[in-house]
């Protein structure tokens, strides 16, 4: 029995040596291919920096002009509200001798 308690523990050993050095192997080559950046053809890149620069500006315009657009709307809602409450306060106090 001690026999079969020997060669489990050289058996665990020597697997656990052999599957580090596979693993350490595979796991280099994995990140070696990952690591390494693409280099994009520098003219294709521009013309897509200069493709998205462009969309952004548009997007950024649109963005603005909603803006405007609400804004002059909540300006036409708190003015017809100030006259609204004025007319209120009108009614309420009554008006002396003319």
């Amino acid at each position: 029995m001690s026999n079969q308690v020997d060669r489990f523990g050289d058996g665990l050993a020597i697997g656990v040596l052999v599957g580090s050095v596979f693993g350490g192997l595979v796991g280099a080559l994995i990140a070696n291919r990952f690591s390494t950046p693409k280099q994009p053809h520098t003219e294709q890149s521009s013309e897509n920096m200069t493709q998205m620069q462009i969309d952004t500006e548009q997007v950024i315009g649109d963005a603005r002009r909603t803006l405007d657009e609400k804004i002059a709307q909540l300006n036409e809602a708190i003015e017809a509200t100030r006259d609204r409450l004025l007319s209120l306060e009108e009614v309420k106090t009554p008006e002396g001798p003319a």
